[in-house]
């Protein structure tokens, strides 16, 4: 369950763009705004591919583990409840280690 170079280079700039929105002025300025696109990164590293570049990157699995416990604290939006996928992810890969072996692409 190893990501592939390409794949973790696909996963990084689908990320890096989707952060980049962060940046915008609009956006700066609405919290609510920001949430969305958290959720929209959360979701990318849902995906199959993304879970993969998890189990695989360390450092990103620290960062995105990190972005995950800061966005629990938002109860009356979404990115709550995405946060907690992704952090049950983390928890499920660090107990049974980064490489996930015999999980089909379903249990994703």
């Amino acid at each position: 369950m190893i990501a592939n170079v390409e794949e973790k280079k696909g996963v990084a700039l689908e990320v890096k763009n989707i952060l980049k929105t962060l940046m915008n002025e609009d956006v700066k300025e609405n919290m609510d705004m920001q949430l969305d696109v958290w959720c929209l990164i959360f979701r990318r590293f849902l995906k199959t591919d993304g879970k993969r570049m998890l189990c695989s990157d360390d450092g990103m699995r620290a960062k995105v583990k990190q972005w995950a416990h800061e966005a629990v604290g938002y109860p009356a939006h979404p990115v709550e409840k995405l946060a907690k996928e992704v952090n049950n992810f983390l928890a499920d890969v660090e107990y049974w280690g980064a490489i996930l072996e015999g999980i089909d692409e379903e249990q994703l």
